[in-house]
């Protein structure tokens, strides 16, 4: 905590925030509590029981604990929330995994959108076409990923065994790919169903942060 504080510039914040009239500090904390509330909304749909504001709570206090404690200090807290409320703790650690995957996909798909916003105002380069490209990609290979291994048995298990293998590169007494394989297909049992029934509902409301996201800035 000295460390991360020790690093900001409080009279530049002080600077900064004293230029605000109180209708844009009011403005920007509505904001961010719909930031942090569409941000909270796959993990509510993908975990059963786990009710919207109680997944506001649970993703919030991770967000926190993990800008000032190494990982895996985040999932600590959510299990410890879990087993409070008498959550399943594997379909939680199956829902954030699943809310994880989306998040990064919905992600690299940003600078796509952000690509198209910027045609329709000015010229663009040809190095952020090539950058929005490809993290267009990524997030079409992230999601064509999950989607086959939820659809196939055979293949989550050969994507787990296929990182296990990297993985045992590194740490070879620690990482067994066979188990990784096993642990994957478990995972696609867990979350297969609640994939199917939210997802279009989960991308929604990811992309709908994004845009708060950015909105925060611009504002």
């Amino acid at each position: 905590v000295v460390g991360l504080l020790g690093k900001i510039n409080f009279s530049q914040v002080w600077s900064a925030i004293s230029t605000l009239t109180w209708r844009e500090v009011l403005a920007l904390l509505a904001l961010l509590a719909v930031l942090r509330t569409m941000n909270a909304v796959p993990i509510s749909l993908f975990i059963p029981g786990l009710r919207l504001p109680r997944a506001v709570l649970n993703d919030s206090s991770a967000y926190l604990v993990s800008t000032v404690s190494p990982p895996p200090s985040d999932m600590v807290l959510r299990y410890s929330m879990f087993k409070a409320w008498d959550i399943d703790v594997a379909q939680g650690f199956g829902g954030v995994a699943l809310n994880t995957v989306l998040f990064y996909a919905v992600r690299f798909s940003a600078p796509l959108v952000g690509l198209a916003l910027l045609l329709v105002a000015t010229e663009v380069e040809s190095n952020v076409v090539l950058t929005a490209s490809l993290s267009a990609l990524i997030a079409v290979a992230i999601m064509a990923t999950l989607v086959a291994v939820v659809r196939a048995k055979r293949v989550a298990a050969a994507v787990g065994r296929t990182g296990g293998r990297i993985g045992h590169r590194f740490k070879p007494d620690d990482v067994d790919p066979e188990v990784w394989s096993a642990k994957v297909v478990d995972f696609r049992g867990q979350v297969g169903t609640q994939l199917r029934r939210t997802r279009p509902w989960a991308a929604l409301a990811m992309f709908g942060m994004v845009v708060f996201d950015g909105s925060v800035l611009l504002y």
